[in-house]
């Protein structure tokens, strides 16, 4: 995991998933639709996960801390089927 940060605190997170490989799947081209995931980080994830239900917006499960207790976290798909992955960071 490396996680690039700008110093106005916006960040990306690249992650190499070691502990489930996988077959390295075809390269995507430039003008392909799509990608792996996006994550966002977001400051009240409970009230969005509900906006967003409301709005027909599926979700693979309800917010949900994570195992360290660090973060809350769901998922959806965007309309292109891209999986978003929305992040609150717990205090």
């Amino acid at each position: 995991m490396t996680k690039l940060k700008a110093e106005d605190g916006v960040s990306i997170e690249l992650l190499q998933y070691l502990s489930h490989p996988q077959a390295v799947p075809e390269p995507r081209r430039a003008c392909d639709v799509g990608c792996n995931h996006v994550a966002l980080q977001v400051d009240d994830l409970d009230s969005l996960h509900e906006k967003l239900l409301a709005e027909g917006i599926e979700f693979n499960v309800a917010p949900t801390i994570s195992a360290e207790g660090f973060a809350k976290v769901t998922y959806c798909r965007d309309p292109e089927g891209v999986l978003v992955e929305l992040v609150e960071i717990l205090k």
